[in-house]
């Protein structure tokens, strides 16, 4: 997850489905922080739908109303990610925002905090850069042994 994409349009089309899916359901978000720049030099690529509600608000108007506030965190007082949990674009939703350790040694440790912060939550999003491990592991992948962590017989993960 790269801070400086924060509510670009990828994450538009994700909050949108989520809203709808955790109805009823008690929402835990995993950013996979990497601690990469935030910066994004092609920003317009991210961020231009939001000059275009015609193409896209009636998608999801409440989200895209949201997503146009927060326009990416650029106004934000604070930190962006803190700026998105406090919009309430996820309702009460438990966001978890520690940086994936790149040492191999240490990810157990957070992997077992990360498991202890969902522990309410019947619907857990992961969201990283890369997907899920393949050939290899990076801090921008789900590993397999998380995604086996965090399955419980009534929680959904995406």
């Amino acid at each position: 997850m790269q801070v400086g994409q924060i509510g670009g349009v990828g994450d538009f089309g994700k909050f949108a489905l989520l809203r709808h899916l955790m109805k009823d359901r008690r929402l835990a978000v995993c950013w996979y922080l990497t601690g990469e720049s935030g910066e994004t030099k092609d920003r317009d690529r991210h961020f231009d739908y939001l000059k275009r509600p015609g193409d896209f608000r009636h998608f999801a108007p409440e989200v895209f109303d949201h997503l146009v506030e927060f326009d990416g965190g650029s106004r934000a007082l604070i930190d962006p990610l803190t700026d998105l949990h406090m919009s309430g674009i996820l309702s009460d939703a438990v966001f978890l925002r520690q940086q994936v350790p790149r040492q191999v040694a240490l990810r157990q440790q957070w992997l077992n905090v990360l498991v202890e912060s969902a522990r309410g939550a019947n619907l857990v999003f992961l969201d990283p850069d890369s997907g899920i491990q393949g050939k290899r592991l990076t801090a921008g992948h789900v590993a397999l042994a998380e995604v086996a962590a965090l399955r419980l017989p009534e929680r959904a993960l995406i």
